[in-house]
């Protein structure tokens, strides 16, 4: 299932990806990510692993990542696996004037059949969660989201 959104970000393309690149960030702005932990770093960029945990208080999941493309202010992709979970997303960034357009595009796949059955409904949810994550997104990199 692919899920696509494009926002405008009030500030400039470098702000921005700092706070997407910055996977120390990570749970400051995705919703239900309660840790991230680079777990190997490489000079590149390209080929960093993490782990993330997802979820909330009483329950949650480890899933691994890595980056697996990058150009400094303009473009960075992450794949995350676990749990028959595999997620792609790039995010494209580009400069409008004073503000970003920042353009993702996420590739989930769900494993087993039970995915057949629930790609409508998990399809709805997650356009909702990305439209959110986008806006808490907007809302740090503008020093508007509460605490911080």
């Amino acid at each position: 299932m692919i899920l696509r959104e494009t926002v405008t970000v009030r500030r400039s393309p470098s702000e921005v990806f700092g706070w997407i690149a910055d996977l120390q960030r990570a749970r400051r702005w995705q919703i239900g990510v309660l840790d991230c932990e680079i777990t190997e770093a490489t000079p590149e960029v390209i080929g960093t692993r993490f782990r993330q945990t997802v979820g909330d208080e009483s329950r949650h999941v480890e899933l691994t990542g890595e980056v697996t493309d990058f150009q400094a202010d303009e473009l960075i992709e992450f794949v995350v696996t676990g749990r028959g979970l595999v997620i792609r997303t790039r995010y494209f960034l580009s400069a409008v004037g004073q503000s970003t357009r920042l353009e993702v595009a996420s590739d989930v796949r769900l494993g087993g059949w039970v995915s057949v059955l629930l790609a409508p409904f998990v399809r709805g949810k997650s356009v909702k969660h990305l439209r959110a994550e986008l806006e808490r997104l907007g809302e740090a990199c503008e020093g508007r989201l509460p605490g911080g």
